[in-house]
Parts: C-alpha cells; sequence; structure tokens
C-alpha cells in the first residue's frame, strides 16, 4: 500500500494476533487475491494527543523528535505526524509478537536521554504510591556546564524545519573534534547531489510507495536530510565501531536514529523497511562478519518489492552484486554521480522488477 493509506491498516494477515476487541475488521477487495481483509484503526489515539497539545507545545516546531516506550501498534507516533513530529517507538520484545526493538527504560534512562528543555509525559495505569521506596545511589549523567542559569546545555537546537539544515550544537561548540563546520556545510551538498541522482533508479520516491528507509551508515544525517523532501522518514543508524559518534548530531538535526553493529541481528520485524541504503557498510565489516552475512540480514528487514543502494569501492561492490545474484535480487552495477572516475561505485537494488532468469 501506498503512504498515506498505509497510516490506518495492515494486512490482517501479517499480523500474529488474535482478532482484538477494539478492532475494527474491514473488507475492501484484495487487489491480489480478490477478497481479504483488513486490520484497521479508525480512531487510534487522536484524543489523547490533542489533549497532550494543550500543555506541551507540539505546534509550532519546538518539538521535533518523540521517544514513545511500550509503543503497542505506534499509534501515538502515527498521530504526531500530524504535528511534524518524528517518533522513536520501541517495546517490549515479543509483546505483541512483532519483534520490535527490545528495550525497557527507567528514569535514569530518561534522563541521560531526554534533552535540555525537553518533555517526559508518563501515561499509565494508578501508581501505588504506597510502595515502600528503596534509597539508590544517584547515577545520573552530568549534562555539559554553562555560565549563566537560562543558557542550555549543549547548545540550542533551533526550530524545525530550520533544524533540519542549521549546523547542529555539537559542530558549532567543538564537542566533534577535528570536524569543522565547513565539512559539515560540504558534507549536507555531496548528499543533496547523491539523493538527486539516486531519484534516477528510486522512480517511486514521490509517489508514495516508499515509506520506511534505513540508512545503514548514516553518518552526519546528510543523506535523511536531502531526501527529507519525499513522503519517507529515515532509520539512520550509526555503526557501534566507528571512531566518530554522530548519532548526537543526528539528533540534533530532527531526525532519528541508533546504534547497531551490523554482525549482529537488527531488532525490528522482518519485511520492515522499503528503502536500504548502505555506504562502505561492507568496506567497514569487510574483516569481520563478511559480506554474506550482512546481505543476509538486509534481505531479511527488506520488504518483497523493495529497492536498495549500496555505495562502496568498486571491488567490494563486485564481490556484493555475486551475493545479492544468489539471494535472486535483481540488481546492477552503475556508476556513480560523479562518473566512471570516481572512486566508488553503485549496487541497485529494484526487486519490484521481475525476477532474472538463473542457470539451473
Amino acid at each position: 500500500m501506498a503512504w498515506p493509506l498505509r497510516r490506518d491498516r495492515a494486512w490482517y494477515a501479517n499480523v500474529e494476533l488474535p482478532p482484538p476487541a477494539s478492532a475494527k475488521l474491514g473488507d475492501p477487495l484484495d487487489p491480489a487475491r480478490g477478497r481479504g481483509e483488513w486490520l484497521v484503526f479508525p480512531k487510534g489515539v487522536g484524543n489523547y494527543v490533542e489533549q497532550l497539545a494543550g500543555m506541551v507545545p507540539l505546534r509550532g516546531g519546538e518539538v521535533r523528535t518523540a521517544l514513545d516506550v511500550g509503543c503497542g501498534v505506534a499509534s501515538f507516533g502515527d498521530y504526531l505526524l500530524n504535528y511534524g513530529i518524528l517518533t522513536m517507538s520501541i517495546d517490549r520484545r515479543d509483546r505483541h509478537k512483532a519483534q520490535l526493538i527490545s528495550d525497557e527504560l527507567y528514569m535514569l534512562e530518561i534522563d541521560r536521554l531526554l534533552r535540555p528543555g525537553g518533555y517526559w509525559v508518563l501515561s499509565t495505569p494508578p501508581i501505588s504510591w504506597k510502595t515502600p521506596y528503596v534509597n539508590t545511589s544517584m547515577c545520573l549523567t552530568q549534562l555539559p556546564r554553562v555560565e549563566l542559569v537560562g543558557d542550555i546545555a549543549g547548545g540550542a537546537v533551533e526550530k524545525w524545519p530550520q533544524r533540519l539544515t542549521a549546523v547542529p550544537p555539537r559542530i558549532t561548540n567543538g564537542g566533534m573534534k577535528g570536524m569543522p563546520i565547513q565539512t559539515y556545510k560540504l558534507d549536507s551538498l555531496n548528499w543533496e547531489k547523491r539523493v538527486d541522482f539516486y531519484r534516477t533508479y528510486l522512480k517511486d520516491l514521490s509517489s508514495g510507495s516508499y515509506r520506511n528507509v534505513m540508512d545503514m551508515n548514516a553518518g552526519f544525517g546528510g543523506f535523511a536530510a536531502a531526501i527529507s523532501e519525499y513522503p519517507v522518514w529515515v532509520m539512520n543508524v550509526v555503526p557501534a565501531n566507528l571512531t566518530n559518534n554522530t548519532l548526537g548530531i543526528i539528533y540534533e538535526r530532527g531526525l532519528i536514529g541508533t546504534y547497531m553493529d551490523w554482525c549482529e541481528s537488527f531488532s525490528t520485524y522482518p519485511r520492515t523497511y522499503d528503502v536500504i541504503h548502505a555506504n562502505g557498510v561492507f568496506s567497514l565489516y569487510m574483516d569481520t562478519c563478511g559480506i554474506p552475512y550482512i546481505l543476509l540480514e538486509m534481505d531479511r528487514i527488506l520488504r518483497p518489492g523493495g529497492a536498495a543502494i549500496i555505495r562502496d569501492t568498486p571491488d567490494v561492490v563486485h564481490k556484493v552484486k555475486d551475493a545479492a545474484d544468489r539471494l535472486h535480487w535483481h540488481s546492477q552495477i552503475v556508476d556513480t554521480e560523479n562518473g566512471a572516475l570516481d572512486p566508488e561505485k553503485l549496487l541497485i537494488v529494484d526487486n519490484s522488477l521481475p525476477f532474472p532468469d538463473h542457470p539451473a
């Protein structure tokens, strides 16, 4: 289903749940089989979010990113999109047999994640205040020091959408050592040029056919920023073994992301992403788990009919191409936006095309 229709419904056959009492089942025709059922969410949490907007400034761009802990079917994040807010939704693994991100965050962790000036909303059944309090040692993350009471630790961020293109405070304040402002601006310009070239192969970017996008090696989030003009959102991933920790910069730009060791499985439901972008990922892990393992994980989380763009050195791209052929991926090696003399090549995967013929 194209976006935004897929916001409000899901194929019931894809949901490993008995029919919940509150769910409404419709029966529009299934274009593939001639019949079928949808699991739809007619009202979601709209009233709750509207009430919340009266207490938290959801409008106006002051709030851009949100973390929903115990997300269920992510209706909260869905309705926050109406306010231009992007939500990272997490839940306990297999709480709803959905294989969502495994995590349980407590107060100290929330304090660590919440930026200065941010908001925390607790929505839960009544709390038993009579439970005996157990005193524990403090383990708070110390924020950067400020000179004045009114100053914001770490630096203030711009309101959305200016926040996306403004230089993040971590760079202007020297938090990223050896990273001048000019390098950051040049990176943004490079990704605008690259994404403009990617449109040659991702022809459905504007149609809504692609919605969930992953960048496996996000850097400063330049790819996500450049592609934001299209109706997509990007999960920015920072490989855990990199020297430069850029995840904070990604969030300061109003984007979302996470850390990941690509020699392990990404904690998400199979067939989650419509497009996967891998810039230099295979070179990064060439001496560890290797190409086949990472490609199999990409195959697991890429939906049928999805697309992938793999950007790497020519020798690595050819090796990935050989492995992709064994997975029956429809792929081709092409030059980058800089032409044949560029030291990088692209492997374009478009699984919406008919499967190529393979010898027996």
